[in-house]
């Protein structure tokens, strides 16, 4: 190595000046994820975009809705003497299903659209979160990390 001249080429990077109050309508991002068959699969996401602060109020409406909808199972008249009702039994398909459809209407709170070749529709999103759930799951991770946390790393 005696004798070569080694140069390092400096590098600048432009960095775009921070403007306050001027905030985009939405943002995309692509989300990445390991499909059920182990090969990594990929959505390009247009998210809606949103504060922290409006993020945390999307989340108390969502959870205000589930604990009114819970309050109203609950508050529901029996149709008889208690003793005599039958006790309902655990459906896990059932149960599956009502997440499913949960995070569907989240996914459509908080996306506009996808580069899939299906329609954005809660019927899609139901099919997507029940035949590649890491996807799903992804999909709502992501949004929330970068709502929350803001950006790490490349995206």
């Amino acid at each position: 190595m005696h004798g070569q001249l080694f140069t390092c080429e400096e590098r600048t990077t432009t960095m775009a000046k921070v403007v306050l109050g001027k905030r985009p309508e939405s943002f995309k991002k692509t989300v990445e994820f390991t499909m059920l068959d182990g090969t990594k699969g990929a959505i390009e996401v247009d998210y809606v975009y949103r504060t922290r602060t409006e993020f945390g109020a999307l989340v108390d409406s969502m959870n205000a809705d589930a604990k009114e909808k819970q309050d109203a199972l609950a508050s529901k008249p029996a149709d008889g003497p208690a003793a005599d009702q039958p006790v309902p039994v655990f459906s896990l398909e059932k149960h599956t299903a009502q997440g499913i459809e949960a995070n569907a209407d989240y996914i459509l709170k908080i996306a506009k659209g996808w580069n899939l070749d299906f329609e954005f529709t809660r019927a899609n999103i139901i099919k997507l979160g029940d035949e590649e759930p890491a996807g799903f799951h992804a999909l709502m991770d992501d949004y929330r990390q970068a709502i929350d946390q803001g950006r790490r790393g490349n995206w």
